[in-house]
């Protein structure tokens, strides 16, 4: 399916309406400006809800919601209670997981992975070369995303665990085995691919280690030093009133995409129809087998405590040391941007932003922050396909005001 895998570059873009929510921010003086160059862009891409979040200085200075998290009820998008799937931004958490662990002597960053595994990761064609804890979190493994990828969505939370998914997937003789679409022709560690896979299988080496399910260890060694309540990769672990719907434009996707949806049974209802924006065809409350690599579901306003801690040099959750370790680029996967530790250094002008965003049915994100002035943007729409770097480039603009 076109739609089911998360893209790896951050980007912005934007559907109406409704006036301030309470509780929000806003830049003195300049809120008119803002909120009509946001609605415009909303209008123009047929979004049905957005939020948007800037930090500076240690403090969310200013946050929004615009239009509706559910079409169909008149739910408000709200940067504090709406919640939603967050796509590959997910990484960052699963990234930061595995870097606790480096701290506490647990995992070693080039040693083999499979001397934690109940199985053993080994490349078909490359057998001798081991796969390590940092090619999976800079793109090098050369495990890549294969049609059991994809066919890994499905309504509701997983079915199988994550690390029987994962054996299947990885080791000859399995259910999801495909030596030449589940990895690349290349070496490992000689050419950057995003890998949405290698993300689940860094957070099953969480598991292994520490002994504790991935959703346990990230909330009581992420989420509740953050205070991060209503917060989860499962549908089990969060109030799914709170959760945004997401959606499909049906006026701007094809005839051919949707009954995709449908036949992979991501559309479980009838669309819903916006008042100025035509229809929205709802997708189903899904989740897939490989999580980790991007189901994190949180509200802007909390995802904002998680990049202040990566801007203030990582307290409560990482060292300094360890975080300048993730922001360093250790390769430019395009001439206009760099890979670190899971983060991505995205060149913008004469200026560097590190961040991530995040792409799924119906989901389009992004996170990132400037360390040149110390503002951080984080834009949520609820639906796909869109390029939010207008968006973005603006919040940062008026990042500058505080």
């Amino acid at each position: 399916m076109t739609q089911l895998s998360r893209r790896t570059f951050v980007a912005t873009g934007l559907a109406a309406l409704p006036a301030a929510m309470p509780g929000t921010w806003r830049i003195p003086g300049r809120r008119d400006d803002l909120d009509r160059f946001i609605e415009a862009e909303m209008a123009a891409a047929s979004i049905p809800g957005l939020v948007a979040t800037i930090v500076r200085s240690g403090r969310i200075a200013w946050s929004r919601g615009y239009g509706w998290a559910d079409v169909a009820g008149r739910r408000p998008m709200d940067p504090d209670r709406t919640i939603q799937n967050i796509g590959s931004i997910s990484k960052t958490f699963t990234g930061t997981a595995v870097m606790q662990l480096v701290e506490a002597n647990r995992l070693d960053l080039d040693q083999d992975v499979s001397r934690h595994l109940p199985f053993e990761v080994r490349h078909p064609a490359h057998p001798a070369i081991p796969i390590t804890p940092r090619l999976l979190l800079t793109h090098r493994s050369a495990i890549i995303d294969g049609p059991a990828y994809g066919a890994g969505y499905a309504c509701g939370d997983p079915t199988v665990a994550l690390g029987d998914w994962l054996r299947e997937y990885l080791t000859p003789g399995g259910r999801f085995f495909a030596a030449s679409t589940n990895f690349g022709a290349w070496e490992p560690g000689t050419t950057w691919r995003y890998s949405n896979t290698a993300y689940g299988l860094l957070g099953h080496l969480v598991e292994r280690i520490t002994g504790e399910p991935f959703p346990a260890y990230t909330r009581k060694h992420i989420f509740e030093p953050l205070g991060l309540t209503n917060t989860g990769w499962l549908w089990s672990d969060i109030d799914p009133a709170t959760h945004a719907v997401t959606y499909a434009p049906i006026a701007t996707t094809s005839a051919t995409e949707l009954e995709e949806y449908r036949k992979s049974g991501l559309i479980d209802r009838p669309p819903e129809r916006h008042p100025i924006s035509g229809e929205f065809q709802p997708f189903c409350r899904y989740n897939f087998m490989n999580y980790p690599d991007g189901a994190l579901r949180i509200s802007a306003n909390r995802l904002a405590r998680f990049l202040l801690a990566f801007m203030g040099n990582g307290a409560p959750l990482l060292r300094p040391e360890t975080v300048r370790q993730m922001l360093t680029s250790a390769m430019s996967p395009t001439p206009d941007s760099g890979q670190g530790l899971t983060w991505r250094a995205t060149h913008v002008g004469g200026d560097i932003r590190w961040g991530h965003g995040g792409a799924d049915p119906g989901v389009r994100t992004s996170m990132e922050f400037r360390p040149s002035d110390g503002i951080g943007v984080i834009v949520f729409v609820n639906r796909g396909d869109l390029n939010l770097t207008k968006i973005a480039d603006r919040l940062f603009d008026e990042g500058r005001r505080f």
